[in-house]
């Protein structure tokens, strides 16, 4: 299949205007690849606010706590949609609209895993990429949340529930070579986040940040 012709969706159950990692990863890939390949059908799937809200309450026994969406930023995407197309659909309707689709690419997050493998079932889908943008382990952590976390995503169910995916996207050597115990290679694929060195230079030397230390109290610098 000429990849020109090809109908790919990216899927993620927060929507855009939440912003996050993920957000941000889908709306730069989407915009270079549409330049890239202009007739390439991009579409980024997400669910609406109504089923948002469920999806919070869920997690609010997970986090031990009310999860408020009011507490999200919302961002202003349209500008940087560009030509890509961006959907919002109920949960009801999730299955319908992926299958018009030759491949999709989702998050390795636990939530998604399950609604594509067991809620709707791989054998109802087109090819599917998880991109595993979410650690799988936490190495340094005493929150009761994060060793739950290592706990689910090293668990045989979430191995699993991978199993049947087209390929795994990985970011690093650690998941790498982690999840090529669990699959075989060809499933595996390495590609780094990438990062433009020139244009980073270009900024650094044209955005002087004037560090005012105040030698009375704590400083942080945080770098992400």
């Amino acid at each position: 299949m000429n990849i020109s012709n090809m109908k790919v969706a990216f899927f993620t159950y927060f929507p855009l205007e939440y912003g996050g990692g993920v957000a941000k990863y889908f709306l730069e890939v989407t915009s270079e690849l549409k330049k890239r390949y202009p007739d390439l059908d991009l579409t980024i799937i997400t669910f609406d606010e109504k089923t948002l809200k469920i999806i919070l309450l869920v997690y609010s026994v997970y986090f031990f706590g009310r999860q408020d969406m009011n507490l999200f930023q919302r961002e202003e995407i349209k500008s940087k949609l560009g030509k890509v197309d961006y959907k919002k659909v109920k949960f009801g309707d999730l299955k319908n609209d992926l299958q018009k689709y030759n491949f999709i690419y989702s998050s390795n997050n636990l939530l998604e895993v399950v609604i594509l493998k067991y809620l709707i079932g791989y054998r109802n889908l087109p090819s599917l990429i998880y991109g595993f943008h979410i650690p799988t382990n936490y190495t340094l952590t005493k929150s009761l949340q994060s060793k739950l976390h290592n706990i689910l995503y090293s668990s045989f169910i979430y191995q699993i529930a991978l199993k049947g995916a087209f390929k795994i996207h990985v970011l690093n050597n650690f998941d790498e070579e982690l999840y090529r115990k669990y699959f075989q290679s060809k499933i595996v694929v390495k590609i780094y986040n990438p990062f433009d060195f020139k244009k980073f230079i270009q900024k650094a030397n044209k955005f002087k940040f004037k560090y005012n230390w105040n030698k009375n109290k704590f400083n942080i610098l945080w770098v992400g």
